[in-house]
């Protein structure tokens, strides 16, 4: 694989026969709102394939593939798990920090207090969701999202089924 400006995050399956990397090439693209693409290789191609991006069949609308979040093959080396994020609004680089205004607004409907809120800024920022490329039938199905937010692979991933949670009902009670 060659011109992408970012790699980031690789996978080897356990037969060492199958390779797996998330890649940015647009060179356009603002340099705050990158849109990265899921690169993979196996022993007898000449080079890596997109699998997945953010025009791909099984992408949510407006989401691409994470840059944060670790990939891994199934056991089998029949799939291929990553993570996904919506995309993030570009920022707006003509405002100087200076002229910012900062201001914190909690409400008592939100899900997290607001000091909460601010320890998990970074943990939220860098969330992706799981997904999973079906290598033999060429297709994506995500797993997650905002709604469901974790899902567990189980069976070394060649299971039929993953248990999914969420705590979405019960974060207001919770405070």
């Amino acid at each position: 694989s060659r011109g992408a400006n970012d790699y980031r995050n690789m996978a080897i399956d356990d037969a060492e026969r199958q390779l797996a990397f998330v890649a940015e090439r647009d060179s356009s693209s603002s340099p705050n709102q990158k849109t990265y693409r899921l690169h993979y290789w196996r022993n007898g191609l000449d080079s890596a394939t997109v699998l997945a991006g953010r025009n791909t069949v099984g992408m949510p609308l407006h989401w691409t593939v994470s840059e944060h979040a670790a990939l891994s093959f199934s056991r089998s080396g029949q799939r291929l798990f990553f993570g996904t994020v919506p995309i993030a609004p570009i920022k707006d680089t003509s405002l100087v920090d200076i002229d910012m205004v900062k201001l914190d607004v909690w409400h008592h409907g939100d899900e997290y207090l607001q000091p909460q809120q601010l320890r998990m800024l970074e943990q939220e920022q860098r969330r992706s969701y799981l997904a999973v490329y079906h290598l033999q039938q060429g297709r994506m199905v995500q797993l997650a999202d905002r709604d469901l937010p974790v899902v567990s692979v189980a069976g070394e991933g060649d299971a039929e089924t993953f248990p999914g949670f969420t705590d979405k009902p019960y974060r207001l009670q919770s405070q």
